[in-house]
């Protein structure tokens, strides 16, 4: 995994995972990443810091930072919003549309946009 803000493509660091990997996401200040294979994230490390479980098999993640918010949706088509502090769920958006395909965030809006075939 690459931390993509970097000017020299630096090596965050390397981690071996048994599932496909859908989507990733880093947290907070780039030592915490989130992978949407089950429900879990992970530390620089490696290791396994929290179990997500309202988030059934994500395919798309992103992270607000100004709010402390992870943002997923998954093949059902559930739009959920989790504090990261917390742990705790706070709102799950049904889109109609099936599964998402493409998940962007404007950063000065904080507005999630998604994209279904």
């Amino acid at each position: 995994m690459l931390q993509h803000s970097t000017r020299n493509r630096l090596l965050a660091y390397r981690t071996a995972v048994a599932r496909n990997l859908r989507d990733i996401t880093f947290f907070q200040d780039k030592t915490h990443i989130a992978v949407a294979q089950n429900q879990y994230t992970y530390d620089c490390d490696g290791v396994e810091l929290h179990c997500l479980n309202p988030h059934i098999e994500p395919t798309r993640l992103a992270f607000l930072p100004y709010h402390w918010l992870s943002a997923s949706v998954g093949n059902a088509g559930y739009l959920k919003y989790q504090d990261t502090s917390t742990g705790q769920l706070l709102v799950e958006h049904r889109t109609k549309f099936g599964t998402c395909n493409a998940m962007a965030q404007n950063r000065h809006s904080v507005v999630i946009h998604l994209g279904h075939r």
